[in-house]
């Protein structure tokens, strides 16, 4: 497996970004389950400033810390990421979910809301293992 170089492109109390150039991967981080929507609305403005600077063909998300989102956010989340990220250069997204079934059901469900999304694009979901994240994504 390649090196894998994670350099933190971003920090709040709520999120990290992380990017790797050599493999372009851009991971972020979820730091806590319980973010108010304008919170986590302004977050994902603040990943796609990071996607379009970076235009990964990699995405890591890691929620193990059990972010559950609502029917709306979903929703909310989907349009605004899709089809954008695949436009730009996204083919994988291995999304790390921890042992909280409802924040699990939630990220699925967000994923399966999208739109637009191109037909080489993947994605996949890991529990706990970052490492079969990782590994999933450079094959």
């Amino acid at each position: 497996m390649n090196t894998i170089n994670f350099r933190e492109v971003y920090k709040s109390e709520d999120l990290v970004i992380f990017h790797d150039a050599n493999n372009e991967i851009l991971k972020n981080v979820w730091l806590d389950k319980d973010i108010s929507t304008e919170m986590l609305k302004s977050e994902m403005h603040k990943w796609m400033e990071e996607f379009n600077k970076y235009k990964p063909s990699f995405m890591l998300t890691d929620n193990t810390k059990g972010l559950i989102l609502g029917l709306e956010i979903q929703k909310w989340i989907a349009d605004f990421l899709f089809p954008t990220i695949t436009d730009i250069s996204a083919k994988k997204w291995a999304i790390i979910v921890g042992d909280e079934i409802f924040s699990a059901v939630s990220t699925e469900q967000m994923t399966d809301e999208k739109t637009g999304k191109s037909d080489d694009y993947k994605e996949a979901f890991f529990e706990n293992d970052e490492t079969a994240a990782i590994k999933w994504l450079l094959k």
